[in-house]
């Protein structure tokens, strides 16, 4: 593979074992307009097609895909990552498109980029602070079985703001926080998580594919998002608190909002035509209690 010193740019890099671009030890670069293709790996290394170790790094307009495992990883670097194609990385469930990780101090900014096809997730933010946002996030689910297939999914970090996305057609959770301090998810659309259907049984909701899922002890602002045609509920905070407001979620085939173990404050949204109701509290589990109208929170209705 390559060495990232102060650029790469313009390359094909393909069928390298192990990675196709390497960079540590507070290497700055550029890797612009490149084919990062075929890495391949065994049992024992993982095939990914950028590793960057503690760099400061301009990523763009790149071509990331097919790669054994994850399309890049960053790790303890910051920089931006801005108009790539990240498709058909990791198999089975092992690898996403882009693994952030080990930087909670300086924010990533994630702009602009597709996210298609990857096995483990398009995006995974791992102790990261990230900005992340207008990034399209469609039909990332293993390739030949196994699990996984979120569209974005953030992890024990200290802080995201996650705005302006498209996610559509992934096997699990459009966007996904868990252990995450503070994440604001806003002007979000997220629609048709597992292709709008159970595995099974096309009338019974998928767990797990949820719109917008927020657990694990999430503080998370879900602010103006549509949540639409979802195979599971469309908004869910699970063992976790935080404000929903402004949203749209229909026709989800599970709840419009789904509650266990959370009691967020809920202003103005709009729940209609879910399959199993409007909304669900834990203590709700035999029979949701429907709002009087398509509106849930709000001082008056329309």
């Amino acid at each position: 593979g390559s060495v990232l010193s102060q650029g790469i740019r313009d390359n094909l890099i393909t069928g390298n074992f192990g990675a196709g671009i390497r960079g540590d030890n507070s290497s700055t670069g550029e890797v612009k307009g490149n084919i990062i293709q075929e890495t391949a790996g065994s049992k024992t290394t993982l095939g990914i097609g950028a590793i960057l170790t503690g760099c400061e790094v301009n990523i763009r307009g790149n071509w990331i895909r097919t790669n054994r495992d994850t399309g890049v990883l960053l790790d303890d670097s910051i920089g931006q990552v801005e108009g790539n194609l990240f498709q058909d990385n990791g198999l089975k469930g092992k690898g996403g498109g882009l693994v952030a990780q080990n930087n909670l101090e300086t924010q990533l900014l994630v702009k602009g980029n597709t996210f298609r096809g990857n096995g483990l997730t398009g995006f995974l933010g791992h102790r990261v602070s990230v900005d992340f946002r207008r990034n399209h996030l469609e039909a990332n689910r293993p390739a030949g079985g196994g699990t996984g297939g979120t569209g974005a999914w953030f992890e024990a970090a200290a802080e995201a703001e996650v705005r302006a996305n498209k996610a559509s057609a992934n096997k699990m959770a459009g966007l996904l926080a868990l252990e995450v301090g503070d994440v604001t998810f806003s002007v979000n659309y997220v629609e048709s998580t597992a292709t709008g259907s159970a595995p099974g049984a096309s009338n019974v909701p998928f767990q797990g594919a949820e719109g917008i899922s927020v657990a694990a002890g999430s503080f998370a602002s879900v602010l103006y998002n549509t949540l639409r045609n979802n195979a599971g509920s469309g908004i869910a905070f699970f063992f976790s608190e935080g404000v929903v407001q402004g949203n749209h979620a229909l026709f989800n085939k599970g709840y419009g909002l789904e509650l266990a173990g959370s009691s967020p404050t809920l202003d103005m949204n709009r729940f209609q035509g879910n399959a199993d109701g409007d909304q669900q509290n834990e203590s709700d589990r035999a029979g949701p209690e429907k709002a009087a109208g398509p509106w849930v929170g709000c001082a008056e209705e329309e």
